[in-house]
Order: C-alpha cells, then structure tokens, then sequence
C-alpha cells in the first residue's frame, strides 16, 4: 500500500524517478534475513540499486506504462508500439553506511528523522536482525562487510549470465504475435551446444526461458526456479539430456510446446517452439470494469473521456472514449473472455473479415472481449441485463458504433476511421524486452480479403 500510494503520487505529479534512501546497513540487513530465509543463489543479490517501483502492477502510468515505445525505433520494418514508461526506482545511497550518513548529516547540520519503532528487537524478525549486526555479535562470515561483497558477488554473477543469455536472445529467430500473444522462437543447435558449455549454463538457460516467457507472459510469475521443466524442455543437455514426461510444459497461464513441423532431421535443423495462452480456469476473476454509470455519477457532459486505462490477463492496456450524455445510467462496459458458447451476433460489424484473426479451439477464450451491459425493461416494468460485445480489440474486429481510437496525427494512415463513434477504444500491449529486428519479427498476418464466404463468419453458427 505503501509503494502504490507513492507510485500513485508520482504518476500524477509526471515524476518518473523516485529515490529512495536505503543505505549499505540495509543491504547487509536484507542478505542476511533472506539467508535465515533459506534464499539461495540469486536470492542473495540484496537490494537493486535501479528497478521498476513494487507492488504497483496493473496501475497505469505506474508499473511500466504511460509512454508508447515503438517496437522499431527506425519505424522502417514496422510501426507497432507498446507500453512503456512508468515510475523507476533508484537507490544512491547504497554505497554509504548508515554511520557515514550521519556523519555527513552532522557536518553539514542537516537534521535527519529516524523511525522510532527501528529500535524495538521484538517487533519484526528484521529489526532483530538489525540489532544483532549493530552488536556484531554474528561470525566473521556474516558481518556487514561480509554479506555486503556477498551481495555484490552474487550480482556480478548474476549480471554476467544475463548478459550472456541477452547475447543468445538476440541470436535466436523469434516471432510475436501481439494479437494473440503468442510467440515462437527458433533454437539452432550451435546455441545448445554452447549453452552446454557455458560455466552456469543452467542459470543462463533459465534467465533466457525467462525472456522468451515475457514476451507474453506477467514477468512477476515466471520466478527462475519455477522454470527448470522449461529449461529441460529446451536445452536437455543442460540437465544430463533429461527426458520430458510430458509434450507440453505449462508456466503461468502460458504453455510450451515444440512446433510438430520441426522434427530434428539432421544437425542443422532448428527446433521451434511456440508458446501461447491457456484458458485460466477462472476467467471471471479477470473481468475488468471500463465503465459503470449510476445516478450517482451519471454525467450530461458532452465532453469526451476516457475510462482509467485497465491491464487485462497481464497483456493488453484498456481504456474507452466515450461521451458521458450518450451514455444511460445503467450501462456499463467490461473488458473479459469470449464465453464458452458465446459467439458474436449477426451482422453490424466493421470488417467481418476479421473473424477469421480469432484464434480457433480453446485459445479463442484468451483474447480480451469489449462488452456492453444494459438494463432493459420488458413490459411488465421487469429490469434485466443485456450484454453486446463492441469489439475484439487485441484483433482489431469492432462493431459498428464502435472504434479503435486513433489520434488526429494518425487519421491520415485510416481515413475511412469514423470520428464519431459512439464508442471508441485503446488497446496497447503490454511492456515487453523485444525490438523488432531481422531475426526478431512480428506477425503482421492480416485477414482474407473481404468476400461472401468471409462476410458469412459473422452469423453465430459459423464464426471461427
């Protein structure tokens, strides 16, 4: 609660650096609470000097959005964007004991506050982890000083084999899809070969799951050590040629699967993998509110606004336009899955043809769906929900009355987009470590060329 309301704080005064005063004792302090943890290897890397602030996820402007990044900064291979931005935190005083602090403080009479409840050994396992480093009472091993280069240690490793898993990152062939959020990536048998050889190989193999996991999966739910069926999946060499019990590895609400067409036939073929979204198994828990109008805040303004901007299955940014006179009180309007059984209405759309860019099977149910909800009275005064889905976003299938937003600089590249939709919508993916490349691609599939066959997906009976 404390990082978000300082995220919060800084998102609406546009500061996008916060600086934060934990010093060298603190450091220590965390180290040596995370081995009484049980924390072992990257665990003991202490506290980052620089990192996107905690705890903020899903706020906009906050956790790693409000700035558009193109994902070409040429703009010559392709125009896609996504989020970026958000508020970074940085710690300059990790350097400096806390008595150098005060020292400098006194000097310079600078008065400095001091939490009274730090002192109370009883009151949380840290503060009694405090007092016995401030008694220097612990082992030559687990002084301050100690845990200290521990810390560092452990990070220069640490950053060695993430620069090094960079380097095979940018080496393998990777295609996006931000329609679907998919991804399939190509692994030429030169890169496990080295990979094997590699000092930390498995770190390395794991920090680089982990990069490809997060091209379409929340980076926050992919903790290395949960990625070694990954890893073995991959690169089996790096766990004694293990053998997979199963074709698929599930991590996250993503699964891992090797493309069926890459049969290994010879040592210069490629294996490809895809990895893609799975149905969560309790989609209504992630159903975000865009919009609900009551007496209370119904509005006659014909002013047009936007809804707080929503991040849906960790993936897309969401928000909506519209005018607050146009809208009845009573309606309201839901970012969610497609339902099981549930199929777009006939007729009144934008570009049927686009029908065909939601995914088949089960997949089709991890796509973000934009859904009116009325109230209507049948003529015995009986008040009931009616619900229409106004768009597909993440594929560009909108209905009629409907819109994806774009900026006046940017009408001249659509000018058939109407201005005066009654509903217009935003939808950014999220912030990804990707830039497009000629061994990193995105899928620019674009629907059939509109016919009649096309036109007949949008009756219920024959929509993908």
């Amino acid at each position: 609660m404390r990082f978000q309301a300082l995220g919060r704080a800084c998102a609406a005064a546009d500061i996008d650096t916060l600086l934060l005063a934990h010093h060298a004792d603190d450091q220590a302090e965390t180290v040596l609470s995370r081995i009484h943890a049980g924390y072992l290897g990257t665990g003991l890397t202490g506290i980052q000097p620089k990192m996107p602030i905690a705890e903020c996820h899903g706020i906009y402007k906050v956790s790693r959005s409000g700035t558009l990044r193109y994902l070409d900064g040429t703009r010559t291979l392709t125009s896609i964007f996504v989020e970026s931005g958000g508020v970074v935190l940085h710690r300059p005083l990790l350097g400096f004991t806390k008595s150098e602090l005060v020292d400098t403080c006194k000097i310079n009479f600078v008065k400095w506050h001091e939490d009274a409840t730090n002192a109370d050994r009883t009151l949380t396992p840290r503060n009694a982890i405090r007092q016995m480093l401030q008694a220097k009472v612990m082992p030559a091993a687990l002084t301050p000083d100690r845990l200290r280069q521990l810390a560092v240690d452990k990070w220069n490793n640490y950053a060695s084999c993430e620069t090094k898993a960079a380097a095979y990152f940018d080496n393998c062939r990777i295609e996006l899809d931000l329609n679907h959020s998919s991804v399939s990536f190509h692994i030429h048998p030169d890169i496990e070969m080295q990979l094997s050889h590699e000092k930390d190989h498995q770190l390395i193999a794991a920090i680089l799951m982990r990069k490809f996991f997060s091209l379409v999966e929340d980076r926050s739910k992919l903790a290395l050590k949960d990625l070694s069926r990954a890893v073995g999946f991959v690169f089996p060499s790096t766990f004694g040629n293990w053998q997979p019990v199963s074709n698929t590895v599930h991590i996250g609400n993503v699964t891992l699967v090797k493309d069926p067409s890459s049969h290994e036939n010879g040592v210069e073929k490629q294996k490809k993998y895809l990895i893609f979204p799975r149905p969560t198994r309790a989609p209504e828990f992630l159903t975000q509110t865009l919009l609900n109008v009551t007496e209370d805040n119904h509005s006659t303004s014909e002013e047009p606004v936007w809804t707080e901007t929503k991040l849906f299955y960790d993936r897309w940014w969401i928000k909506l336009r519209y005018i607050p006179a146009n809208v009845p009180v009573g309606t309201s309007v839901v970012v969610r899955f497609l339902r099981r059984g549930e199929s777009a209405r006939k007729g009144g759309w934008h570009e049927e043809h686009r029908f065909a860019l939601i995914p088949s099977g089960q997949t089709r149910h991890t796509i973000p769906v934009i859904v009116k909800i009325s109230d209507v009275r049948d003529q015995n005064g009986v008040v009931s929900k009616e619900e229409k889905i106004l768009a597909f976003p993440s594929i560009g299938l909108a209905r009629i009355g409907c819109s994806p937003f774009k900026a006046k600089w940017n009408r001249t590249s659509d000018p058939k987009m109407p201005d005066d939709s009654l509903w217009q919508y935003s939808c950014v993916y999220k912030d990804i470590e990707f830039n497009a490349s000629e061994k990193h691609t995105i899928n620019l599939v674009k629907p059939p060329t509109p016919t009649k066959k096309a036109s007949e997906c949008s009756s219920d009976s024959s929509m993908p």
